[in-house]
C-alpha cells in the first residue's frame, strides 16, 4: 500500500449533539482518507467478505457491518431467546458492555497473527495487510488548521472500509466463549445473554 495512501485527516465528530463540546472525550475520531484508497479498500473488502463466506469463516452472531446482519437483528434474537426462556420459566441474565475507543486499541500483531491463524490469510495477501497496517499517518484538521502528524501505531481507522470488517476478525476469540452462554456481536459492543434451567435455583 503506497505510503501516500496512508495518510488520514481526523476531523472530530461529536458523538451526540447534547454532549459538552469541551470534552474531547465525547468525540468521535472519524477519518478521511484519499478516493484512491477507499476504492482499493472496497475492492480488498469484497474479496475478503467473499473469502470469508466461501469458507465458512464468519462469526455466527456476529452482527453490523455484516450482509442481513444489523444491530436490529442482533436485537430481535435476543428479544426473542429472552422471551423463549421466561415461557420456559427459566431466569435471565444479561449483561451489555461497551468497549471503549476499541477500534482505537487493535494491536497490528495481534491483528496479523488473527488474520493467518484461524483464517488462513497467508503469503502476499498477509503482507499487503501488514502493509496497508504499517505506516500509517493521520493528523488532525478543526477549522482549518491542522496538527503535527503522528503515526498511528494501534487500532484500525474509523471512516475506512476495511476498519470495521478487521476489528471483527480481530475480536473473533469473543465467539468461542463456553457453550451455556449466548454471545451476540454488534460492532464495538458485546451483549451476553446466559439462560439458567429454574431447578439450579430450587431447593434440592
Amino acid at each position: 500500500m503506497p505510503g501516500i495512501l496512508k495518510q488520514a485527516i481526523l476531523k472530530p465528530l461529536l458523538k451526540k449533539p447534547s454532549l459538552d463540546s469541551n470534552d474531547f472525550e465525547n468525540y468521535r475520531p472519524i477519518s478521511n482518507l484519499r478516493f484512491i484508497s477507499k476504492t482499493i479498500e472496497k475492492c480488498v473488502a469484497k474479496q475478503l467478505i467473499q473469502y470469508l463466506d466461501i469458507n465458512d469463516l464468519g462469526e455466527t452472531y456476529h452482527s453490523a457491518y455484516k450482509s442481513n446482519h444489523s444491530t436490529e437483528t442482533a436485537l430481535i434474537r435476543v428479544h426473542n431467546d429472552i422471551a423463549m426462556a421466561i415461557d420456559q420459566h427459566n431466569s435471565v441474565i444479561l449483561v451489555l458492555l461497551d468497549l471503549l475507543a476499541a477500534f482505537d486499541t487493535v494491536d497490528h500483531g495481534i491483528l496479523l497473527s488473527r488474520l493467518s491463524n484461524p483464517f488462513g490469510i497467508t503469503g502476499t495477501v498477509l503482507e499487503w495487510f501488514r502493509s496497508y497496517l504499517s505506516d500509517r499517518t493521520q493528523f488532525v484538521q478543526v477549522n482549518g488548521a491542522c496538527s503535527a502528524s503522528h503515526v498511528l501505531e494501534f487500532g484500525v481507522l474509523q471512516g475506512s472500509v476495511l476498519g470495521p470488517l478487521l476489528y471483527s476478525m480481530y475480536t473473533s476469540p469473543l465467539g468461542e466463549i463456553a457453550f451455556s452462554i449466548f454471545v451476540t456481536l454488534v460492532s464495538d459492543a458485546n451483549i451476553l445473554l446466559m439462560m439458567l434451567q429454574r431447578s439450579l435455583f430450587m431447593p434440592s
